[in-house]
């Protein structure tokens, strides 16, 4: 969503996915151990296999927090994805 915000030049829908990327991302994330999981409950951490973390679920995030970096407007937004995405590079890699 964020890329064809971007590529439609409509600021507003593009620090709304940003905000919501946040969101997302920040749910998804483990503070503990690093990474972020496929998937959650309501009640946290899945517990039929979807909380693994898998590649291509690490893949997306960083490329979320590039793109936040890159074409958000918000100082403290890209700030914040900056500093994740250099956390959940280290992470993976």
């Amino acid at each position: 969503m964020q890329d064809e915000a971007h590529r439609r030049g409509d600021a507003v829908a593009l620090e709304s996915f940003a905000a919501r990327f946040r969101r997302c991302y920040e749910c998804a994330r483990d503070p503990v151990y690093g990474g972020v999981c496929l998937g959650l409950t309501l009640s946290g951490w899945c517990t039929d296999g979807l909380d693994k973390k898998i590649g291509w679920a690490q893949q997306e995030a960083l490329v979320g927090l590039l793109m936040v970096r890159l074409h958000s407007r918000d100082p403290s937004l890209r700030a914040w994805a900056e500093g994740e995405f250099g956390a959940l590079y280290e992470w993976v890699y």
